[in-house]
């Protein structure tokens, strides 16, 4: 097997290989397996218009690492599945390659083994580095993740190196690094003893490193091997919920986590018109009173079901709860569960849903004349997303330009449906809101459309800095198209939209610089595109003397991955935007910003998928510097 950053191979009798669909200017490594052996990553080699030939790949024996799984009495553990993980500490910078060629995303961990009867263990590696040996307790079926299992002991690889003797505990990793120490209860001040207990850092990117552990019968825990930062501590236990703790320092002890037991709900979802079951739903959970938006029953917690249609959430929050039912051919039903107890069930739920009214419609150009074979999408469609297969259609036109949606539910994004068809610009229609035109929607597409193309630029010239990304995407915000996605890019720094619908236009040119933690600078404008006409629209980003840096703070801690922005007009009435994310030790640095008063929008980090925001006021030195800190609460606004 030969694999070429994600595309794969296999070598013929004469071990050669072919791979195909590399782009131009990109980079690729190379590396191969043959059952135990593989070869190091080779490369990496710049890739031009012509093809890259004559690639000579060695493969070489695999290192193993053995051992036994023992539990904490000494016992071997049979029948448990075992793997050696390719930790991230591999990666002294994310978003890069190490020096062997590895990216930071490619969490490399070999298919799981199964310990024998006497609890021993033998599992191959594929590169030197840092590995970490999980254990899925014996009790699972499933094999260990590289994310969300305990890490018990890490174990420092060779090129060519077998590594024999291991000793594992299962339950008990070695202790390394700093460590975080509490214990758990329930409400009434009950120790829970078997809780998963994990520790998921706070960085830049955020990400899962597998740091967890478990509670022993008195509640108390000990999360070990964890690297400076910030945490977010979770209690994971069937049957109850809570029990999260944000911004919680590595080396801490004495963390309380409470978990109070979980609330149950089942329920049915019937035709309001017959009360006949409905089996071919969804319904998702949300904490609250909610009212419903576009978008909203496709997210949420989503319930199971079971064979007879009847759909549970076993694992519920105690308070107000709304229930959004969506089912083809029917509008989405809202329902709000008032005030749910702890360990209260809440048997048979029914929700009603009132039948809808199947879209259909035309797709024609600026002539009338129909357009077949055009795409139709819900919602705003991104040329480049479709292009690839990520936004899918939901109907064809067929030969006379007509098409048909069988399903409103759930209608789609401003209950807007649009058409594309390689030739024309996108085009779009929007169902009104008491459905009155649901029968007979016209999608209008224009032939050609209009073109915008420029270059982007830094204080006139060329970005030579190859580790800059240039991103520009356009946006239609007072017509129906709304966002197309990105251009196409040159080397020189040119972009291009081809096909572009006719009307006011916003674009955005966007400077990912290279750094870490993604900063990135942005310009943002109107532009008028007209059907067959080019509209040239370069994006000049001036080097201006600014500098604002300092620490962002969350409850008198560091804060990591904070978002920190800024935005102003130009003297051309351009909108400009810097943002900066702060590293592990909180700090951030904003350059390229104009001298006097500006407003700072400052976004703190309370773990996966929490925020606190504020906005600050700062004046920037003439002298080009300036240094201030800012601090947040869990409730800034």
């Amino acid at each position: 097997n030969v694999e070429a950053k994600r595309d794969y191979g296999k070598s013929n009798e004469e071990g050669n290989f072919t791979l195909y669909g590399f782009m131009p200017g990109g980079t690729v490594f190379v590396r191969a397996t043959q059952g135990p052996e593989l070869s190091g990553i080779e490369g990496p080699w710049k890739l031009t218009q012509e093809n890259l030939t004559d690639v000579v790949v060695r493969v070489v024996p695999g290192t193993k690492l053995s051992g036994v799984l023992v539990d904490k009495n000494g016992t071997p553990v049979a029948n448990t599945q075992v793997a050696a993980t390719y930790l991230r500490e591999n990666f002294p910078v994310n978003n890069e390659t190490n020096e062997q060629g590895a990216h930071y995303m490619d969490v490399d961990q070999k298919p799981s083994v199964t310990t024998l009867v006497d609890g021993t263990f033998e599992v191959a590696c594929s590169m030197s580095g840092i590995y970490g040996i999980q254990a899925s307790p014996p009790s699972s079926k499933d094999a260990p993740s590289p994310y969300f299992t305990q890490i018990l002991k890490r174990v420092v690889v060779h090129k060519g190196e077998n590594i024999r003797g291991l000793r594992i505990v299962l339950g008990q990793p070695e202790e390394s690094g700093l460590a975080i120490a509490g214990n758990i209860r329930d409400p009434e001040g009950k120790p829970l003893a078997e809780v998963r207990v994990d520790a998921t850092i706070i960085k830049t990117p955020p990400e899962f490193v597998g740091s967890c552990g478990y509670s022993e019968a008195d509640g108390t825990f000990r999360i070990v091997g964890l690297s400076e930062g910030e945490y977010v501590i979770s209690g994971r236990l069937s049957g109850y919920v809570g029990g999260d703790r944000p911004s919680i320092s590595a080396g801490s002890d004495g963390i309380e986590l409470v978990l109070s037991p979980a609330a149950s709900i089942r329920g049915r979802v019937v035709a309001a018109s017959s009360g006949d079951s409905i089996t071919d739903y969804r319904v998702t959970r949300w904490r609250g009173e909610m009212e419903y938006s576009s978008g909203m029953s496709d997210m949420g917690i989503s319930a199971k079901m079971d064979a007879d249609g009847v759909f549970a959430f076993d694992e519920v929050e105690s308070g107000d709860l709304t229930l959004f039912a969506s089912a083809p051919g029917y509008v989405v039903a809202r329902k709000v569960l008032s005030d749910v107890q702890p360990g209260q069930s809440l048997d048979d739920v029914v929700i009603q849903l009132e039948l809808g009214e199947p879209i259909e419609g035309i797709v024609v150009d600026t002539a009338g004349n129909p357009v077949p074979g055009a795409k139709v999408f819900e919602g705003s469609v991104q040329v480049d997303m479709q292009e690839i297969g990520l936004d899918k259609p939901v109907a064809v036109a067929h030969h006379d330009g007509t098409f048909r949606v069988e399903r409103q539910s759930p209608p789609p994004w401003n209950d807007l449906y649009a058409a594309y068809t390689p030739g024309y610009a996108v085009g779009a229609a929007k169902v009104s809101q008491d459905g009155s035109n649901a029968r007979h929607v016209r999608i209008v597409l224009e032939k050609g459309g209009g073109t915008i193309e420029g270059r982007v630029t830094v204080s006139g010239a060329r970005i030579a800095d190859p580790s800059i990304r240039i991103r520009v995407s356009i946006y239609y915000p007072d017509t129906l198209v709304g966002h197309l996605g990105e251009a196409k890019y040159g080397n020189d720094g040119s972009y291009e939209f081809a096909n572009a619908p006719s009307g006011q236009a916003s674009l955005t040119a966007e400077l990912e610089l290279p750094s870490t933690r993604g900063d990135s600078r942005a310009l943002t404008r109107d532009a008028h595109v007209e059907n067959g006409k080019v509209t040239v629209e370069n994006f000049d980003f001036a080097e201006l003397a600014g500098t604002l840096s300092g620490t962002v703070f969350l409850n008198n801690a560091p804060n990591n991955y904070a978002w920190v922005s800024t935005h102003w007009q130009t003297p051309s009435g351009e909108t400009q935007r810097a943002t900066a994310i702060t590293d592990t030790s909180g700090a951030y640095s904003l350059a390229g910003l104009p001298v006097g008063n500006i407003e700072v929008e400052v976004s703190g980090n309370l773990g996966p998928g929490k925020r606190t925001q504020n906005t600050f006021s700062v004046t920037i030195d003439e002298s080009g510097t300036t240094q201030q800190d800012f601090a947040l609460g869990e409730e800034s606004e």
